[in-house]
């Protein structure tokens, strides 16, 4: 009896939400990607990071033109990683992102904070949409950038 009043709430509950077990699946999914990118980005893994994108995917990083494909999201990753380590910075994602799903595509957008020795030296926010191919999750475009508002250029006299 109490199973059955528990399976009651569960579904009820469901119901209300609006929200289905796959919605919810997909969800989780969405958001262990951008746990994996943050996890294999600050250990210099770019494989790791590298291998949550689709073949087919856009990458859209600050100062840099737009990067199209797999094999150049690779090759920008190992460099970009490797210089990020040398530095001694890490980027913590803050876990209060917005995520929404429809069908196929997905997107994530939050926030983020990168770190040195244990000090903030920037924020900023990432926007990354994903497609669902074959019951896997890739993302397909990714941008993000600072809070830190641009320097003014210099005028020499």
């Amino acid at each position: 009896m109490i199973k059955q009043l528990f399976m009651g709430v569960i579904v009820g509950s469901i119901l209300l939400t609006g929200v289905s077990v796959a919605d919810q699946a997909d969800e989780v999914a969405i958001r262990a990607e951008n746990t994996a990118w943050f996890k294999g980005y600050n250990t210099a893994n770019a494989k790791m990071v590298s291998d949550l994108y689709a073949d087919d995917a856009v990458l859209l990083a600050p100062g840099s033109a737009m990067i199209h494909g797999k094999k150049a999201i690779v090759a920008y990753y190992a460099k970009d990683v490797a210089d990020t380590k040398a530095q001694g910075m890490t980027y913590v994602q803050n876990p209060k992102s917005d995520i929404s799903i429809s069908d196929t595509i997905a997107w994530e957008s939050g926030e983020f904070k990168a770190m040195v020795k244990g000090a903030v030296v920037d924020s900023g926010k990432y926007l990354t949409v994903s497609r669902k191919k074959d019951g896997q999750w890739k993302i397909i475009r990714d941008t993000w950038n600072s809070d830190v508002p641009i320097p003014a250029p210099q005028v020499s006299k």
